[in-house]
């Protein structure tokens, strides 16, 4: 090798060394006359690209000969429970996906249980999983729990409490027992609680409300608040 060729090959080192986005052990440099081969591995294409800017930035320079390959890096997984670990970690931070649903790992191979209210949280759960690196297949057999009549009714009458800007409904409970609505819970004053009293009643599926909301005062918790109303006022009938 010239004097030049070595004066080429330390800069050309050196530049590869500064260049940020090179791993430059598995890199080497060999010069013939001004001419510059590469030779080795890097992990994607951006490090090739980044490795013929960087010999190219090297005066003396005449021709450049690329030969690096491109080898992707593969993440290897050392034990069962680390893929395991990782698709159960997953499913408690995606949003949408309940509790209730549980995974089983075996192999790489996912097997999602457990029942959920609605087909985008059994989509949602199956997504999740499908993009996590290791998981190869995913047998989704999380169930759609079925939803009654009653609990339907119950929930159209909590949004319907909810909405009511007279109401603070953020502790009032609905049960529906054949068609008699029970209210329970905290509400702040007599006039909320015959609120919810009538808004319940709108209900084309309630003819009898049992008005157990009690009353509470500003600045007294709900659990230890007293009720002001006397109970044969908690009755009401809603004439069919």
């Amino acid at each position: 090798m010239s004097r030049g060729d070595r004066v080429i090959q330390v800069a050309a080192d050196i530049e590869l060394n500064w260049t940020p986005e090179l791993e430059t052990e598995d890199v080497q440099v060999q010069v013939a006359n001004g001419v510059v081969t590469l030779t080795g591995v890097v992990g994607d294409e951006l490090g090739y690209l980044a490795c013929g800017r960087a010999i190219r930035r090297v005066s003396g320079v005449l021709e450049l000969r690329n030969n690096v390959t491109v080898q992707p890096c593969v993440i290897t997984r050392d034990t069962h429970a680390d893929l395991a670990g990782d698709v159960t970690q997953a499913l408690v931070w995606a949003a949408g996906v309940p509790r209730a649903v549980k995974a089983h790992v075996r192999s790489g191979h996912v097997t999602l249980t457990g029942q959920v209210e609605w087909t985008f949280q059994r989509d949602a759960a199956q997504h999740v999983i499908g993009h996590l690196a290791g998981v190869e297949s995913v047998d989704n057999q999380i169930a759609i729990r079925p939803r009654t009549p009653r609990t339907i009714d119950e929930e159209r009458i909590g949004r319907a409490l909810l909405r009511n800007p007279l109401i603070d409904a953020s502790d009032v409970n609905v049960t529906i027992i054949d068609t008699t609505a029970t209210l329970t819970g905290w509400v702040w004053s007599l006039a909320e609680k015959k609120q919810a009293g009538l808004t319940t009643g709108a209900s084309p599926c309630v003819t009898h409300i049992d008005n157990r909301l009690r009353i509470r005062s500003r600045g007294v918790t709900g659990l230890s608040a007293k009720s002001t109303t006397p109970p044969e006022a908690n009755q009401m009938a809603i004439k069919p």
